[in-house]
């Protein structure tokens, strides 16, 4: 096949995926996104891949086989955009690139600074109810996210724990529990549902913290997502190796936005190991929390 672009000589899976996690838009990326506006997505994403190992595989093929020595940002994406094409057009032998995964040399610790202090609500407090009905229970939690809303809150934490991520609960089992008067995490499921439509119709965010289920959450998140869709999402997570299925997940087409986010604390090295499949310049980091109770007041930063 005639090459005519960059994007023909470079575009595969493992981009994709890196575009993703970048936020870059599906529009311009998927299928009925055009060549030049991948690669304008590319030229966007490369300044927040400091430490990333496929940055400096892109670059080094780039350098080595096409003889751009400019690194891609959004400024030097047309001239890029240009030589390249007129490369391609005079050399057709090219093979499309190997791009390695090997430790890039260049990461640092990232230095932080504060974006906002955002007032999040517990949403554990949405468990606790004394409702005998699932129809109670939703004008309760209607009316707990409303007060929320007035009051400034911008994002609803849930923590599920494994129990809460065994088995996806249906909506008689759910009117059972309640008139049993039977502890409700395992009804989480119902919950995280509800709070996907409730969440999306407020324009609120939600944070769910998987420290303590790993990638089971996948299930729960999994089944909002193909019932309801999802409203825009934090995640944290509490070790590397307990991220990678997330970072997988994360990878593929959504609608809505998704960050990763670090906890205060966090090492250098569990940083330096996210840094091989996460972006570090998309990276959050959660401030500790200054108070206790259904109202929390959580500071987020991203990397300078």
């Amino acid at each position: 096949m005639e090459l005519t672009n960059i994007t023909e000589w470079i575009r595969c899976d493992e981009i994709l995926r890196l575009l993703r996690l970048c936020g870059a838009d599906e529009r311009q990326i998927g299928t009925s996104g055009s060549d030049y506006e991948f690669f304008s997505a590319l030229c966007r994403a490369m300044p927040l891949l400091t430490g990333h190992p496929l940055k400096t595989a892109i670059e080094k093929a780039l350098q080595n086989e096409l003889g751009v020595m400019q690194p891609l940002s959004p400024d030097t994406c047309d001239a890029i955009w240009r030589a390249c094409a007129d490369k391609l057009l005079e050399d057709q032998r090219l093979a499309q690139p190997t791009l390695s995964r090997a430790d890039g040399a260049e990461w640092t610790s990232p230095a932080w600074r504060a974006l906002k202090t955002h007032l999040v609500l517990n949403g554990a407090t949405l468990l606790q109810t004394n409702a005998s009905s699932w129809s109670e229970w939703e004008t309760e939690m209607r009316s707990s996210l409303d007060d929320f809303g007035r009051r400034g809150g911008s994002i609803v934490r849930l923590s599920p724990d494994a129990a809460a991520c065994a088995e996806i609960p249906n909506l008689y089992r759910v009117e059972q529990s309640l008139k049993s008067g039977e502890a409700s995490p395992m009804l989480t499921a119902q919950v995280l549902r509800f709070l996907a439509v409730e969440l999306q119709k407020r324009d609120l965010w939600l944070w769910i913290d998987t420290a303590f289920c790993g990638k089971d959450a996948l299930n729960l998140l999994g089944y909002a997502e193909r019932h309801v869709g999802l409203p825009c999402l934090i995640w944290t997570g509490k070790a590397p190796d307990t991220c990678q299925a997330f970072f997988e997940w994360q990878s593929r087409a959504h609608v809505f936005e998704i960050r990763f986010a670090v906890r205060d604390g966090i090492s250098d090295d569990a940083l330096r190991s996210i840094a091989k499949a996460y972006p570090q310049g998309r990276l959050w980091k959660l401030g500790k929390d200054t108070k206790e109770g259904d109202l929390i007041p959580v500071t987020i930063y991203e990397c300078k």
